[in-house]
């Protein structure tokens, strides 16, 4: 695990602990926007550690650039560096507090949260989330399992009803999870917490 600067405040801080390969090719007249659209492109295709080298040079010609702060936020949890995620969502929700895909954030950071074993603050966030946007796919379900398992079952199946309510696709799924929630049969629980991604056709329109 990486360390981590305790406020997470300073952009410095975040960058001495992005992953950069030591044999990096530098490219100093690369512009931000090339560094950033590479790592989006690395991000969407599972390429993390090359994506985060990308954001770090992106960051190093920009350091106020919010939603390289998003993205590699979402990296490190994939990655399943905690901590390194909790503080780019963070530092983001810090720099830019009307960031325009701030419900993403607060869904993602409460993923994190989750995966951490807190899920007070996961539950938290995802309710911040879903009042910034009530339709966003698996930010109830998300919920649902973090009040589950901090011991407050008949809000996790509320949340499941909702999820498959507004998404009927979803709705078997939901019923399942009722039922073992209903049942107590945690073997049937997914525990999987997925990163809300932002849709890749739109994000990558510009780059």
């Amino acid at each position: 695990m990486l360390s981590i600067c305790s406020a997470y405040l300073a952009s410095n801080c975040l960058l001495e602990n992005a992953i950069v390969p030591t044999n990096l090719a530098k490219s100093p007249n690369v512009e931000v926007e090339q560094y950033f659209c590479r790592g989006k492109r690395d991000y969407f295709n599972y390429k993390l550690s090359s994506a985060l080298t990308n954001f770090y040079h992106a960051l190093r010609r920009d350091p106020h650039y919010g939603n390289i702060y998003f993205f590699r936020g979402n990296s490190y949890v994939l990655l399943g560096d905690l901590p390194n995620a909790i503080a780019n969502f963070n530092f983001l929700l810090r720099l830019k507090p009307d960031f325009s895909n701030a419900h993403l954030v607060y869904a993602n950071r409460g993923s994190a949260y989750a995966r951490s074993g807190n899920y007070r603050a996961a539950i938290a966030d995802y309710t911040q989330s879903i009042k910034l946007n009530g339709s966003t796919p698996l930010v109830r379900e998300n919920r649902g399992f973090a009040y589950y398992f901090s011991g407050s079952p008949q809000a996790a199946i509320a949340d499941f009803q909702a999820e498959g309510r507004l998404f009927r696709f979803k709705f078997p799924q939901m019923m399942e999870l009722i039922e073992a929630v209903r049942h107590q049969d945690e073997s049937k629980i997914k525990t999987i917490w997925p990163i809300v991604a932002p849709n890749r056709g739109q994000e990558m329109k510009g780059c």
